[in-house]
């Protein structure tokens, strides 16, 4: 084909070959040239080539059709040049079997190579049918310039999207503006600055229209509904037309003229498109503290601090629930928050137009007994302006003792309906003194405390900040509640394969122009990206006569919650943990030997003997700690072919293991005293930077992390501030070093550190290479844990353990408590935080795994500990997800993606990371010890990675020790200025200068420590005699 007659000519390449495509070459256009356009209808492919992840294809009539053999499909384009600034959109037709994500990609002169920050995102719909495609170009920061080449990857393909695809193109363009029809945007709709307001006063109405599209848009009469509670008292006229670009505010003034309960709605009608909708909910009521009769609800009270009643409207309307938290004093009570009414229908007419239904009671409540349980029953019938019947029905049932009050609506019609959205009973909190609010947590999404607010752009500038209406498959922990110093109340639900949407906004002032917070559940659930943060974003669903549409959720209600992590137990004590997924291989030990795969093959670099860090953008080797502890684990427990290929690796690695977590070698391999004289300048490094409060700041993490990054990483945040993810590691290594030696400057340094641990609530700051400081954090929760951990077992404190257990509570909001059913590795997949990398690129929905197995390898501390549930399930859980993930393809043979997008069902297809954080974590779940077991006898610790049971008689000291795996073994006893002889099983040990592959033990007089290492596996008594004594001090004295 020819874009035109003389500048820009398609001609072919070569014929069709045995794949079936037809190879084109298209030759540049200057700039200012007519845009490409590529229909692919016309029975040529026009210069595009697939790469290896696509089948043998054929151009039809249909468009290229082709199918999906492995990862990263994609067709890349013949050689353009033009203006970016001439399109404004890239226009895909196609479809694909499956559903997901995909992309666009595209280079420029300037950057003639593709890469992942020039790309057009889009979402491939499911159902297989065409979808035609409208990406803004302006929404890539890369695309100026001159355009040279795109390529469409049509599916971004993640380890559980089977092969065999099919996947149709029927059109590739650059478009102008103009090319596309006026797109008309509803920008926000307000009505007034709270839901309630009192007869006789104003409410102000604005909603703000723009034109998106390329051309104007033609508006019909513009409809503001009212309630018959309210009169419109001032209306704008109707603007013919809305030029391509223009915005327009239109603004009302309503008065309230009586007590009622309804909605404000607007309808724009724009010719030949959809029209505008927008509703917002207004109650006229009197001030809170007027609640008209009140009735007490049953089992209403919990735990003596607050309490449920019922209200009948000044209008004589039931159906408002208001919750009441005692003062202070113990004297009263005072408002906590509502729920105005049973619920709200709104059904679209076949015009658009929507008509709002509020369910409000027309009796009091009906007492009822729900399987034993107390309860009561509000029943509420209205009629719309069709004349259908709408019927509503709000249950609520309380266990003796339950802070949780369990709802149910059904809603049903007597003619048939289109419903736009059903709204549940959503919580509205009362007025509050400025800065009362304790916190607000909606699982997987937002965690803030104190007087911070949601949606802070400190954590966010990106265009899903506000999180109002989120896209169903970003709720981690189906869970949201407000705590304020008077009380607290939320939601709990189960997600079920239907999953409602859920509404958050604490306040919603950015979205709705008021102060309220809101709190509530809606079906149908938000599922398409475009939809997010929209009031009618999804297409309405129908429903017959009487079919009954029901919502069901748990209303929490509880006395004040600094912490509400609390929340998410509570959840795990009313649904449980699901069950973990069966993993593709069966058991830990196959998915270990599975997991080596990444360490002995995908990541191996022959000539340099070493590892690559990932497969991605950088490709650098070294040889990484973190990947020797792992491969150490499956020489250790692995038999055969896997065992020995991770022996040979190790075998084949030089140098001393002293990375990032590469602690567990020196305990089987080299020296452990040698590594405790190399890592003494970290230590010294630790105190001198520790604060007096115990803590460590943002500048002292850079320092010991990210030297010589400071200028950079200021832009995340302040850099005196102190959060748990700066100092946390350091503790426990301190508690660490201290309960190995008895140094008393770790000690009282690690100690302390745990004092200023408490008094944070949310883990933060532990990924602040690239996240601001005030993102909470899944791994800041994992390193407390193990600090505390670590002082548990250096004291004997079971209330330092307890406290562990806190810490891994505070973990769960990170952690999908549920699947979507296409996406089975989804449950158990991490959040990793709740922010955006440098601002801009956000988490939500977004799991990064290696950081959930990071805490699962931190749960495995506490069921060392003797903790065991939930702990087990939720480790196995994220080790099940973790191997769901992994590769199988031969250049990314077990490997982890980066992160995964369950809002497309798809990954970001640029970069793979090692799975060493799952291989520790299997390796505990086959019996390894998390870190080093210590036994106290007199003045001697004696630690080993297994069990070991140390008993002093006079200068003898007698040692059992036991281990779960094959291979050398290294005891350290610390507390030894001298001994005589070593035996083990009763034959005596060779005293040796340096331990090298046979069995020998070592003293280090100076820093009175002995070292014995074992090459025996199993069972060993060890007998030191001729003890003399000489107290550990690794740090001779604390640094200034």
């Amino acid at each position: 084909m020819a874009f035109s007659a003389a500048r820009c000519t398609v001609k072919p390449r070569r014929a069709l070959g045995a794949a079936g495509w037809l190879c084109l070459l298209a030759a540049a256009a200057p700039a200012g040239a007519q845009l490409p356009d590529w229909d692919f209808t016309k029975g040529s492919d026009l210069g595009w080539t697939p790469n290896p992840a696509l089948g043998p294809g054929s151009a039809t009539a249909a468009g290229l059709t082709t199918s999906l053999v492995s990862p990263d499909p994609n067709l890349t384009g013949p050689a353009v040049a033009f203006e970016a600034a001439q399109a404004r959109y890239v226009f895909v037709r196609m479809k694909v079997a499956h559903h997901g994500g995909g992309s666009v990609y595209f280079t420029t002169a300037a950057e003639p190579q593709f890469k992942q920050a020039n790309m057009l995102p889009f979402r491939v719909a499911p159902g297989g049918d065409w979808q035609e495609l409208w990406l803004e170009t302006k929404e890539a920061p890369g695309w100026q310039g001159t355009i040279t080449r795109l390529r469409l990857d049509p599916i971004d393909v993640w380890p559980n999207i089977p092969a065999a695809q099919e996947i149709v193109i029927a059109r590739v363009a650059l478009l102008p503006a103009e090319a596309k029809a006026a797109e008309m945007e509803l920008v926000h709709f307000h009505v007034g600055t709270t839901w309630r307001v009192k007869p006789g006063e104003t409410v102000a109405v604005s909603a703000k229209l723009a034109n998106r599209g390329g051309r104007p848009a033609k508006l019909g009469p513009i409809a503001l509904d009212v309630p018959g509670s309210c009169a419109i008292t001032d209306a704008p006229k109707t603007p013919p037309d809305l030029p391509a670009g223009a915005e327009l505010t239109l603004a009302w003034r309503l008065r309230a003229t009586k007590p009622g309960a309804g909605a404000v709605s607007l309808f724009v009608p724009v010719v030949g498109a959809k029209p505008l909708v927008g509703a917002r909910r207004l109650f006229v009521h009197g001030p809170w503290t007027d609640a008209g009769e009140v009735i007490l609800v049953p089992a209403g009270k919990v735990h003596g601090h607050v309490r449920t009643v019922a209200t009948r409207t000044q209008a004589g309307q039931y159906g408002t629930l208001l919750f009441q938290a005692m003062t202070d004093d113990g004297a009263g009570w005072r408002a906590l928050a509502t729920i105005p009414s049973l619920g709200t229908v709104i059904a679209s007419g076949d015009d658009g137009r929507l008509e709002v239904v509020e369910l409000v009671g027309a009796g009091p409540p009906t007492l009822v007994q729900m399987e034993g349980d107390p309860g009561y029953r509000l029943e509420a019938q209205a009629r719309d302006r069709h004349g259908r019947t709408w019927f509503g029905r709000l249950t609520l049932t309380q266990p003796v003792g339950s802070p949780l009050i369990a709802t149910r609506l059904e809603v049903r019609c007597d003619a048939p309906a289109r419903i736009a959205r059903l709204d549940g009973p959503t919580i509205e909190m009362a007025p509050s003194a400025p800065g009362q609010r304790r916190g607000a947590l909606f699982g997987g999404l937002e965690w803030v405390e104190g007087a911070e607010p949601c949606w802070s752009d400190q954590l966010d500038r990106s265009p899903l900040r506000i999180r109002y209406r989120p896209h169903v498959n970003r709720i981690a922990v189906p869970a949201m509640a407000v705590g304020r110093d008077d009380g607290c109340v939320g939601w709990l639900w189960r997600p079920g394969d239907a999953p409602p949407g859920a509404v958050f906004g604490a306040p919603t002032e950015e979205v709705t122009g008021r102060g309220d917070t809101e709190l509530g559940l809606f079906r149908p659930a938000i599922t398409t990206l475009g939809a997010e943060n929209q009031d009618f974003g999804m297409a309405p669903f129908e429903v017959e006569a009487g079919e009954r549409v029901t919502l069901e959720a748990d209303l929490l209600l509880g006395p004040p919650a600094a912490d509400l992590s609390r929340v998410c137990r509570q959840w795990l004590n009313c649904f449980g943990l699901p069950d973990p997924l069966p993993t593709p291989r069966g058991d830990a030990r196959s998915e270990l030997a599975f997991t080596m795969r990444a360490f002995v093959n995908s990541l191996w670099v022959e000539a340099e003997n070493g590892w690559q860090n990932g497969i991605g953008p950088a490709k650098n080797v070294g040889r990484y700690g973190p990947f020797l502890g792992a491969v150490l684990a499956g020489a250790r427990l692995l038999d055969g072919d896997f065992g020995e290929a991770c022996r040979q690796r190790l075998a084949q690695t030089e140098g001393d293991p002293d990375g990032y977590r590469g602690q567990e070698l020196p305990w089987y391999e080299g020296s452990l005293i040698a590594t405790f004289g190399r890592r003494i300048g970290g230590y010294l490094d630790m105190l001198k930077r520790q604060q007096p409060d115990g803590g460590w700041r943002f500048r002292d993490w850079i320092a010991q992390r990210q030297k010589g990054a400071e200028d950079k990483l200021s832009a995340l945040g302040n850099l005196d501030r102190s959060e748990v993810g700066f100092g946390a590691a350091n503790a426990a290594r301190l508690l660490l070093l201290a309960r190995l030696t008895g140094d008393p400057v770790a000690r009282e340094a690690g100690l302390k550190a745990l004092k200023w641990l408490d008094g944070f609530t949310i883990p933060r700051a532990a990924q602040c290479w690239e996240v601001p400081v005030q993102a909470p954090d899944i791994v800041a929760a994992a390193d407390a844990v193990r600090a505390l951990v670590e002082g548990y077992w250096l004291t004997g404190e079971r209330a330092l353990l307890a406290q562990a257990e806190v810490w891994a509570t505070r973990g769960l909001p990170f952690i999908y408590l549920w699947n979507d059913p296409a996406i089975p590795a989804m449950r158990y997949a991490s959040t990793p935080v709740l922010g955006a990398t440098w601002y801009t690129g956000f988490w939500y929905g977004r799991p990064v795994q290696w950081c959930g197995l990071n805490y699962a390898e931190a749960l495995s501390y506490l069921l060392d500990a003797g903790c065991t549930q939930p702990w087990a399930k939720l480790r196995d859980g994220l080790l099940s997800s973790g191997a769901l993930q992994q590769f199988t393809d031969p250049k990314r043979l077990a490997l982890i993606p980066d992160s995964i997008d369950l809002t497309q069902n798809a990954l970001p297809a640029d970069y793979w990371v090692a799975p060493y954080t799952q291989a520790l974590a299997l390796a505990h779940k086959l019996g390894v010890p998390p870190t080093p077991r210590t036994s106290v006898a007199g003045p001697y610790r004696v630690s080993a990675m297994g069990e070991v049971e140390a008993e002093l008689v006079e200068s003898r000291l007698e040692m059992s020790v036991a281990f779960p795996e094959q291979g050398a073994h290294h005891l350290l006893v610390a507390g030894v200025a001298a001994a005589e002889q070593v035996t083990v099983n009763g034959a005596p040990l060779p005293k040796a200068g340096a331990l090298r592959d046979g069995a020998a033990w070592l003293l280090d007089a100076g820093r009175g420590l002995l070292e014995v290492r074992l090459t025996s596996p199993g069972k060993a008594v060890v007998v030191i005699e001729g003890l003399e004594t000489r107290p550990v001090a690794s740090i001779a004295s604390r640094p200034q």
